[in-house]
C-alpha cells in the first residue's frame, strides 16, 4: 500500500502530533507500507524508510501568538496532488490545517480513501476571538473535511465526542489512542542510573522532581504550574525556551527542547509528571511518563491507572504535589500501575496493527 500522510510539522518542532506522526510513519514502513509525508520546512532531516515532503512554510504566527498553524508556500497544492496523485490512501492529521485541508481536497478529487485523525476538539485560549475563529474554521471548513472522511480515527473519547457532534455518523469513527515506544520509555533501573542521569543534567541528587514536557502555551497549564512552585520539590520544565519573565525563579529549572533520547532521560531522572492542561487527555507525553513509571498529575480525569487529578488551579496542584512527596511508597505504587497501564494499553505495535484496520476499513467503503 502507498499512503499519503500531511501534517503541520515534525520533529524536532516540539509537540505530541508530530512526534505521533512521525512515530506512525516509521512502524507502517517497517510493515512494508511505503508512506510520504508532505509537511512544513520545519520538519526534520528525515526518517527512516519514509519519502518526506518539505513545503516551505511560514511559522511567525506561533512565534507571536503561540498559535501552531504555519502559513504554507504556494506549492503546498502541487505536493498534495502529487501525493493523491501517487497514494492508495490518504491520512491527514486534524481536519482544520492547511496541510489537512489540501490533503482532503486532493483526495476527494482523485477518489482516494481518506482518513483523518483528530487529535483534540476545540482549544482552549485566553483570547476569546481565537475561539471564535476555531468555531468559524470547523463551520466553513473542518467540517467538511470529517464528513468526507471514510475514516476519523479519535485519540481518546473526547475527540471522538467533538467529532460526533460535527455531524459525523458513529459508525465511522473509532478511538485510537496513542502509542509509546515501552522499550524506549522505561522505569530507571535503580538509585545508581538516577542518580548519573540527575548529575549529568545539572539536578539534585536528592529530593522530588516534578517534571513538565511540553509547549509553553496557557492550554498546557505550565503557567498554573509554575504558581504552584513549592521549596518541597523542584519543578523542571522541558520542550522550549522559558519564558523571560520566569527565567530566574526559585525552584525551577528549564531543559530546553529535547529529542527523544534526551526525554527518556529526563522522564527517568524525574519522580513525577505534572500534566495539567485541560481538554486533553492520554496524550503522548502522558503515555511516555507512564511507560517510565512516573505517576502523573492531571487536571483532566483520565481512565488510567497511576494518575492523580487535581483541580487546574495552583494551590490545588501544590497540594497534590505535595501529598506525593510526603509519600514515596504510594508514589512507587502509582508508578508501577502506570507502568503495567502502557505496556498493556499503548504499544506501537499495537497501535499499528489497529491503525491499519482503519486503513483497510476506510478503502472497503470507499470500494
Amino acid at each position: 500500500m502507498r499512503l499519503g500522510v500531511f501534517c503541520n510539522y515534525l520533529p524536532p518542532h516540539v509537540g505530541g502530533v508530530e512526534r505521533v506522526v512521525a512515530s506512525e510513519a516509521v512502524q507502517l514502513a517497517c510493515r512494508g507500507v511505503e508512506v510520504r509525508v508532505v509537511t512544513s520546512s520545519l520538519a526534520s532531516p528525515g526518517l527512516d524508510g519514509v519519502d518526506v515532503r518539505r513545503v516551505p512554510a511560514w511559522n511567525g504566527l506561533e512565534a507571536r501568538t503561540a498559535i501552531p498553524y504555519p502559513l504554507f508556500a504556494p506549492d503546498l497544492v502541487a505536493q498534495a496532488r502529487a501525493a493523491a496523485r501517487w497514494a492508495d490512501l490518504v491520512h491527514v492529521h486534524d481536519s482544520l490545517y492547511l496541510p489537512s485541508l489540501a490533503g482532503a481536497l486532493a483526495a476527494v478529487r482523485r477518489r482516494r480513501p481518506l482518513v483523518v485523525t483528530q487529535h483534540v476538539g476545540l482549544v482552549a485560549h485566553s483570547q476569546p476571538a481565537v475561539e471564535v475563529v476555531q468555531r468559524a474554521g470547523y463551520l466553513l471548513l473542518g467540517d467538511r473535511v470529517l464528513r468526507r472522511a471514510d475514516a476519523v480515527a479519535a485519540v481518546n473519547e473526547d475527540a471522538a465526542a467533538f467529532v460526533g457532534r460535527r455531524g459525523v455518523a458513529a459508525g465511522r469513527v473509532v478511538v485510537l489512542p496513542n502509542g509509546v515506544d515501552t522499550d524506549r520509555f522505561r522505569p530507571v533501573a535503580g538509585d545508581a542510573e538516577r542518580a548519573a542521569l540527575r548529575a549529568r543534567l545539572g539536578l539534585p541528587p536528592a529530593g522530588m522532581v516534578v517534571l513538565f514536557v511540553g509547549r509553553f502555551v496557557p492550554k498546557k497549564g505550565f503557567d498554573r504550574l509554575l504558581a504552584a512552585a513549592d521549596p518541597r520539590y523542584l519543578l523542571v520544565f522541558a520542550g522550549g525556551d522559558a519564558p523571560a519573565a520566569a527565567v530566574s525563579r526559585s525552584g525551577v529549572r528549564w531543559l530546553g527542547r529535547l529529542d527523544h533520547e534526551e526525554l527518556a532521560d529526563v522522564y527517568r531522572a524525574a519522580d513525577v509528571l505534572a500534566a495539567p492542561s485541560v481538554g486533553e487527555r492520554s496524550t503522548l507525553v502522558m503515555l511516555e511518563a507512564m511507560a517510565s513509571g512516573l505517576p502523573v498529575v492531571v487536571s483532566e480525569a483520565q481512565p488510567a491507572a497511576g494518575v492523580v487529578f487535581a483541580r487546574p488551579e495552583p494551590e490545588a496542584l501544590r497540594d497534590a504535589l505535595l501529598g506525593l512527596t510526603a509519600d514515596p511508597a504510594r508514589r512507587a505504587a502509582l508508578g508501577a500501575a502506570a507502568r503495567a497501564h502502557a505496556v498493556a494499553h499503548g504499544s506501537w505495535a499495537a497501535h499499528t496493527d489497529r491503525l491499519l484496520e482503519v486503513y483497510e476499513q476506510a478503502r472497503s467503503r470507499r470500494r
